[in-house]
């Protein structure tokens, strides 16, 4: 392709004039340069001109290059045409600048139309305006549905300004051109897919960035993994690490259609629209997977318990109250070191843990298994958690053995008294309970009823072998628990 590809830029040394373009009947020819290590591909505007007058990111040393699709051909089998090609000179960095041509072709006929929605979404790759935009006034544009496929061309013939109107199964509308453009590699059989961008290499503008940006956001949005790779995750962050197919399927479906109703009920959530998070949400929660306690005797549902929930839920099962006039939040030692996690303080931008994360050498990974939590579960990690557990209940927020607190109020007199602390537990059973009642009552606090008869007659026989006062029992009490 041989035209006027980029403007000279003058060379001055006026501010004012570096951005000055100045038409030039000198011709311009694109060229492709191909990185022999990855197979990726740079544009090149080849011109008799200095080379340090045109932009940089067109240049012959250019190292903006991007992926482009080869189709079956390895990296390999791309650096051994193009090194043995006459029409690829050495760019001097181990790359190949070669010449190349563009081939535009129609890929649908009237003997050859589309066969369905997926035919057009796989084949056609560059899209286009709606005709009634494009068309010069007076044209007469025809349109016609064939196979679903709304068709809009010139006198009812097909070519390669054809445009064809479809709807994917996001409700998304693409218009799409009737047209392939490859580019081939000249004196190779090499060849791949002309990639379509907004923003233009002559004289880029912010607007066309936007566009290109939108276009890529898009294109994750809506892309099909979308919906699944969200129903995992969430799934997972809502308690349930190894959310079966059908649960997947059920929110990833509600995510698609923007709607979900429950089996047990006729109530819908969600405007009916690709992406509504109402309709996600509720899926999540309100499916038979979420809810059935049935499952929980299965040892692969459900997840571990952060180690920030899990000391935030005891806090709440056991009534914490700050003192009076104190602010916790202040008080709190660094407790993403201390047990692995803290508020706002994630150590990478991909959380505390991996979603996919299967702790080396166990049943879980044995199994298949993922358990994003147990990333956290280090030995420093679970016996700060156990200690400063042990020290909440026993002397509240305060920094005794391994306390949550970074400081303390008390003196060396009345240390670890749970006198000068930043809150404690306040809990109690209600008067004249038994100690049957007082364990069941606390194992549902602590454990959602888990705990077994075994251990909760275990319990029992410390709460009532122990001769302190009642305060001190109840202590005991929630630290064997």
């Amino acid at each position: 392709v041989t035209q006027g590809c980029t403007p000279i830029w003058y060379n001055s040394n006026f501010e004012n004039d570096k951005q000055t373009h100045f038409w030039t009947a000198d011709s311009c020819t694109i060229k492709a340069k191909v990185d022999l290590q990855d197979g990726k591909v740079g544009i090149v505007h080849a011109t008799s001109q200095d080379d340090s007058l045109i932009a940089s990111h067109v240049q012959q040393g250019t190292k903006t290059f991007f992926r482009v699709d080869w189709g079956n051909v390895s990296t390999e089998e791309i650096a051994l045409a193009v090194s043995d090609s006459s029409s690829c000179a050495d760019s001097g960095d181990g790359s190949k600048i070669c010449d190349v041509t563009v081939m535009e072709e129609m890929v649908f006929s009237n003997e050859m139309p589309p066969s369905s929605v997926d035919d057009v979404l796989t084949k056609l790759s560059i899209g286009g305006f709606h005709p009634s935009v494009t068309s010069p006034s007076g044209t007469p544009i025809q349109s016609s549905t064939i196979n679903g496929v709304k068709v809009y061309h010139v006198n009812g013939i097909y070519s390669v300004d054809s445009v064809f109107e479809v709807v994917d199964l996001n409700g998304v509308t693409h218009l799409r051109k009737n047209r392939k453009s490859t580019v081939l590699l000249d004196g190779t059989s090499l060849s791949f897919r002309n990639p379509v961008h907004f923003v233009s290499l002559i004289d880029p503008e912010p607007r066309d960035m936007h566009y290109e940006t939108d276009a890529a956001i898009d294109q994750y949005f809506y892309h099909p993994n979308m919906a699944p790779f969200l129903a995992i995750r969430f799934s997972q962050r809502f308690g349930i690490s190894n959310p079966s197919p059908r649960y997947v399927e059920e929110i990833a479906t509600a995510f698609r259609t923007g709607t979900y109703t429950p089996e047990d009920s006729s109530t819908s959530f969600g405007s009916g629209k690709y992406g509504d998070m109402s309709a996600l949400i509720a899926a999540v929660l309100l499916d038979a997977e979420a809810r059935n306690i049935a499952l929980d005797t299965q040892p692969s549902h459900g997840s571990l318990g952060e180690p920030l929930i899990r000391l935030i839920k005891l806090m709440r099962a056991l009534e914490f109250e700050a003192a009076p006039h104190h602010r916790i939040t202040g008080a709190l030692a660094d407790l993403q070191s201390l047990i692995g996690q803290m508020v706002h303080e994630a150590p990478s931008v991909f959380s505390y843990f991996l979603p996919e994360f299967a702790p080396s050498g166990t049943r879980i990974s044995q199994a298949g298994l993922v358990s994003p939590e147990s990333q956290l579960l280090t030995s420093p990690n679970v016996m700060n958690l156990l200690n400063s557990m042990y020290s909440l209940i026993r002397f509240g927020l305060d920094t005794c053995y391994y306390g949550l607190a970074s400081w303390s109020f008390a003196t060396i007199d009345t240390n670890c008294l749970g006198i000068y602390n930043w809150g404690n537990m306040t809990y109690a059973p209600s008067p004249g309970s038994t100690s049957d009642e007082i364990v069941d009552e606390l194992a549902s606090l602590m454990t959602a009823g888990r705990l077994s008869a075994e251990n909760r007659a275990i319990a029992k026989a410390l709460y009532d072998k122990s001769d302190s006062s009642i305060v001190d029992r109840l202590a005991l009490l929630q630290q064997v628990i």
